[in-house]
Parts: structure tokens; sequence; C-alpha cells
């Protein structure tokens, strides 16, 4: 059997990947519903879920931010500011081309 915190960083990992993958903050927080009940079920306590969760809500302003998201801060639905989003690949023969359709809008 596993040591108790790797289920509980188990919890908080799939609440950060659902940050990240939800920008609407409705629909996160029904993800976050379902990721209990789904852990719930494979026999997760209720306590040990809601520990692991404690804190997640305020990380969506760090660590938790969404990905796909035209914001680069979400609170409370507002806009903040936007940044410019790199993009890292290797070299290829076509990079001239890929640059040209990254750039345009």
């Amino acid at each position: 059997m596993h040591p108790r915190h790797i289920f509980k960083n188990t919890v908080r990992g799939q609440g950060l990947r659902a940050s990240r993958l939800t920008a609407n903050r409705t629909k996160y927080e029904e993800e976050i519903k379902n990721m209990k009940e789904r852990f719930i079920h494979r026999g997760y306590s209720e306590k040990e879920i809601q520990q692991s969760l404690v804190g997640l809500s305020e990380a969506r302003e760090g660590i938790g931010k969404p990905y796909f998201s035209d914001m680069d801060t979400i609170i409370d639905g507002g806009t903040v500011s936007k940044k410019p989003v790199r993009v890292q690949v290797s070299y290829s023969s076509n990079i001239r081309s890929l640059q040209e359709v990254y750039r345009k809008k």
C-alpha cells in the first residue's frame, strides 16, 4: 500500500490539472465536484479529499492558472492583463513557415 501523502498528492494534482484546463469558473467548480465523487467512489475519504484541496481556489491565480484562456489572470471572471504566449519548437527546415503561421492573428 502507498503512503498517505501519495493519495493526498494525487487528489491535489488532479485538482491543479482541472484548474489549469478549465478557464470558466463555473465549469471548474463542476469539474472539482465530479472529481470528488470519483475519488469517493474509488475509496478515498471525503475528509482526505477536502484537506488535499484546501487552497486550490487561490492557486488559480498562481500555479493553477488556466492554460487555455485569453486572460492572464482570472479573478471572479474579470480580466487583468494579457501577456504574449511563447512557443518553443525544435529546429526544422520549415521554421520560417512556422513563424509566419504563428504570427498571423
